[in-house]
């Protein structure tokens, strides 16, 4: 399984004090979409993982950013869901994370 993360400067997390900036971080599939299988582990596991300390790390890091998930647990949203917590939360920036699986190792 391979894992492709683009992390961003903190330059574009720069705002004004009064207003935070806010970042939705949606954990790829969930429940009972498990996304790509791999040998040890399942996409949807992965993805959830990830979100969670990509979100720990900028929430630690940055005061002036909001982390909203679209989930924090094993659970399934319908993709239009993950859009409407992004518009309704009024995000800034919207980050799916997803892994994909392939054949041929290189």
């Amino acid at each position: 399984m391979l894992c492709c993360l683009t992390f961003f400067n903190a330059v574009i997390f720069a705002q004004s004090p009064e207003k935070k900036f806010k970042l939705v971080i949606d954990a790829g599939h969930g429940g009972e979409d498990p996304g790509c299988p791999g040998k040890k582990s399942k996409e949807k596991t992965v993805t959830l993982n990830v979100a969670l300390k990509l979100g720990k790390l900028i929430s630690d890091n940055y005061d002036d950013v909001q982390v909203i998930y679209t989930r924090k647990t094993d659970v399934f949203v319908e993709v239009y869901k993950r859009a409407v917590i992004a518009n309704n939360n009024h995000a800034d920036l919207f980050v799916s994370i997803h892994c994909n699986g392939a054949e041929n190792k290189s």
